[in-house]
């Protein structure tokens, strides 16, 4: 598979730029998280970035891209199965809870319970037009 990823993305991630070997409470730089007191409050590190980091983001073939992601999903679908996106769903779960602690919320669980009801309204109206028929 290609790598489509700009040469920041291929950068080694599991660095925190925000650990304590980083002092995050100066001005911005291009390795420092920036200290914004708004950020913090959500727990959120925001980073400042170049603008030809921005300008290679935007100007990818996102068709390419595309074609990427789907011949990596098709080649770990086939060698392992179902159990591929079910592993990943469960890490995009863990994510979300690490970045919020209150994820999934009340509202959050409300919507998803609201669209997985219609979602069973129409399967069954599908059923029973296949049956009648």
């Amino acid at each position: 598979m290609v790598s489509t990823k700009p040469g920041w993305l291929q950068t080694d991630l599991s660095r925190d730029p925000c650990s304590s070997s980083f002092d995050c409470s100066g001005p911005p730089s291009s390795e420092a998280c920036v200290g914004a007191e708004t950020g913090r409050e959500f727990g959120v590190r925001i980073y400042s970035v170049k603008d030809q980091y921005i300008r290679e983001y935007t100007e990818r073939d996102w068709a390419k891209v595309a074609g990427s992601d789907r011949d990596h999903w098709v080649q770990r679908f086939r060698a392992e199965g179902p159990r591929a996106t079910v592993e990943a769903s469960h890490a995009l779960f863990e994510h979300a809870r690490s970045a919020r602690g209150d994820f999934p919320g009340a509202r959050y669980v409300a919507a998803d319970l609201g669209a997985q009801v219609r979602l069973k309204q129409l399967l069954d109206r599908a059923a029973h037009a296949f049956a009648i028929r």
